[in-house]
Order: structure tokens, then sequence, then C-alpha cells
């Protein structure tokens, strides 16, 4: 009988401990995955801003809303990832102003250089909760396009990577086979520049410039170190023209399908780690063009700016009217020391 009773007490503590276990596993699952994606290496800032993100996330639903992060353009290109959005197939993801002009041409304007005075002006000018800020939030918002703008990550200041020779002025890159992002405005500012500007997804750059397609691209250190782009180009010359910047979107599927309290936190998240991301962004460009160094990339930073400067001084103003935007370039204007 004792035996019999063992048995019954064994097995019930056995099928206790299946349904504790099974309710433990429930309760761990997510109410909802965001699948994340952007276009860069895992060493990138974009990466480290939307893992920061994914665990802010974590922490404040308590588990109940998971995001799931794709580097490396596995999700597919800028382009891609945005139409992806705007389809709700991905939840978010970070997309240059430029290829994002695809769908709202008004933030190709960010594309025109020169605009910053430097580091201090660019983060007065594009403070997380500033005027500039409000304006593009409502630009998206008013395309009806099927995203929203909930953040903005930055990949530091831009400059030429070519393997011909040191940039020193403007008249180095006339001729110059380069590539560009997919905007009318980098066309226009490279053409005006004398170069020959050649439109190709980041992920598709290393071979273009191995194989002579073009013979140069431009972006911020931790860009040409990610990609690689210093071993079939050893020339990277500090023009610093363009400070970079990319707007996160977040589909309006995923916004509408999130409880208001879910929503909140996320959106509440996605603002945290972007000012995270642009923190993190300085230091990780800083580190970069020391390692871009120690691999052998001759670094210039004998530049003419002035020479750029001046070359490109209409366009500016000429693209601001075109575009309606003379707010935003006034505000810009406003804000330089």
């Amino acid at each position: 009988m004792k035996k019999f009773a063992g048995v019954i007490v064994g097995s019930l503590f056995v099928v206790f401990s299946f349904f504790m276990v099974s309710g433990n596993a429930l309760a761990q699952q997510p109410s909802f995955v965001l699948k994340v994606g952007h276009d860069q290496p895992e060493n990138s800032s974009y990466h480290v801003g939307m893992v920061q993100f994914a665990k802010l996330v974590a922490e404040r639903t308590g588990g109940k809303v998971k995001v799931e992060v794709f580097p490396t353009a596995q999700l597919g290109n800028e382009v891609k990832l945005l139409e992806s959005v705007r389809l709700g197939t991905v939840d978010l993801a970070t997309c240059g102003c430029a290829n994002a002009s695809t769908v709202v041409p008004e933030l190709g304007f960010f594309s025109v250089s020169y605009l910053f005075a430097g580091q201090q002006h660019f983060e007065r000018a594009m403070a997380p909760d500033g005027e500039i800020m409000k304006i593009m939030e409502k630009m998206v918002a008013d395309k009806n396009a099927g995203a929203r703008m909930v953040g903005l990550f930055t990949t530091g200041k831009r400059s030429i990577v070519n393997k011909v020779r040191p940039i020193k002025n403007t008249a180095d890159v006339k001729g110059m086979k380069i590539r560009v992002m997919a905007s009318p405005i980098e066309q226009k500012v490279w053409t005006t520049l004398g170069a020959q500007p050649t439109s190709i997804p980041t992920p598709e750059t290393y071979s273009a410039l191995q194989t002579g397609v073009v013979q140069a691209a431009e972006n911020a250190p931790i860009i040409i170190l990610g990609w690689k782009f210093y071993e079939p180009c050893k020339y990277y010359s500090l023009t610093e023209h363009q400070f970079f910047m990319a707007p996160v979107f977040m589909s309006e599927k995923t916004y509408q399908k999130l409880p208001a309290d879910l929503r909140n936190i996320v959106l509440k998240c996605i603002q945290e780690a972007s000012v995270y991301e642009r923190q993190q962004d300085l230091q990780l460009n800083e580190k970069a063009l020391e390692q871009l160094k120690t691999l052998g990339c001759l670094i210039n930073a004998d530049v003419d700016k002035d020479s750029f400067i001046s070359r490109l001084k209409g366009i500016q103003d000429e693209t601001a009217a075109q575009m309606k935007v003379q707010n935003i370039l006034n505000l810009i204007r406003k804000t330089r020391p």
C-alpha cells in the first residue's frame, strides 16, 4: 500500500512539475516579437543602438515584447528595408535620409553638403526634442506612406575614400567615379564638384570599388572600417562634408497592433536608444579612424574645405527652395555658432 501511495505521489509530482515548467515557459513567451533591420555590420553604431533598444524593451515590458535585430542587410538594403516597413513585414528599420528620400523626397535635403559648422552645431540643431526633429516627423507622417519616424540614428561625418589619390581640394575630385546613395541631391552635389556619381547600395560598394566600377566612395570612418572599403582604397581624405543621419522608421501596422501601454514603452525605448546610439557613434568613429591608420589606410586631414564649400554654396538655398524646406535651413543657420 505504501509502495502504491509512493507511486501516486511520485506521479503527481511529475505532473505538477510538468505544468509548472509549461506555465513558466508560457509566461516567458513574448506577446509581440518585433523584427528590426539595418544594413550595417555588428560593430556599427546602428547595431549598438538597436541592441540597446532590444534590451530596454525587454526590461520595461517584462518580456511581453521581444526585439529581434537583423544587421548587415539580412532583410535587404535600406531602400528595401523601408519598403518592408511600409508593408509591415519589418517592424522597424533605419534608413539614411538620402535613401529615405525615395519615399519622403524632402529628407533628401540633408544630403546637401556642409549644412553644419561642426559637432556642437549639429547636436544643437538636431536635438532629439528640437524643432527640426518635429518637422521631420510631421514630414514623414504627412506622406501617409505606412511608416512613422520614431527616432534618429547617426553614423558620423562622411569623407572621401578612394583608390587614386589623396583629396586636397575640388580639383582632385574632378572626373572621379564615386559611389553615392540613391538621391537626386547626392547626384547634384557630386556632379557640381566635377565627379561622376553612381548610385550603389552599401553592401554592393566593396565589390564595385574592387572591380573598378567606381574609384571612390564617401562615408564615415566606422563604415569604411566595418565594410573594409580601406582594402581596395588606401586614401581617406577628411572632407567631412556631411553629418549623416538615418531616421528610424516604424511600420504603421506595427504602431496600430501594439496596445497603447506597450506602444508607449516601445516608442520611449527607441527614443532613448537613439540618444544612446548618437553618443556611442562619436566614440566609435574616433576609434575607427585610429584603427584605419593601423591598417595602413592613408589618412589625409589636409583638406581645403573652403574650396568645397564655395563650389557648393548655392545648392543649399536652391535645394531648400525647390523642396520647400526653407524653414529647416533657417533653423539650421539660426543655431550656427
